[in-house]
């Protein structure tokens, strides 16, 4: 079964937090901003996987990811993850839709534990 997948990663890359969705978004939660809240000072990026295997953004990932940045005012990276590919997504402008978005050459180490839990089948 596939279904979307979010990480919260340190500034040096170690997985803090992960959150499960369905197989088309996850659920905003006050318990996941709390969570980037108290992590705020160590908090690096974010990464979540789509597992329609569309590699870009979507307008409400877009929002999403401005409302990190503002909450916690800081710059963020954040991370989508397919089947096959890994983009990097940086927030350009202050308008909510704006962003340079860049297929990654070398994948994190995280990326392998991301895609286990997004495509797990059933049964193994």
């Amino acid at each position: 079964m596939s279904r979307e997948v979010e990480f919260m990663l340190s500034n040096d890359g170690d997985i803090m937090a992960v959150r499960v969705g369905s197989v088309a978004f996850i659920d905003d939660s006050p318990n996941w901003w709390g969570a980037a809240w108290g992590y705020r000072e160590r908090l690096g990026a974010m990464a979540h996987s789509h597992p329609s295997g569309h590699a870009y953004p979507s307008n409400e990932d877009l929002t999403t990811l401005r409302g990190y940045e503002t909450a916690l005012g800081q710059q963020m990276v954040f991370y989508i993850v397919t089947d096959k590919v890994v983009s990097l997504v940086r927030l350009t402008s202050h308008h909510p839709l704006k962003a340079t978005i860049t297929q990654m050459e070398s994948e994190p180490w995280w990326t392998r534990i991301l895609r286990e839990l997004s495509y797990e089948q059933n049964g193994g």
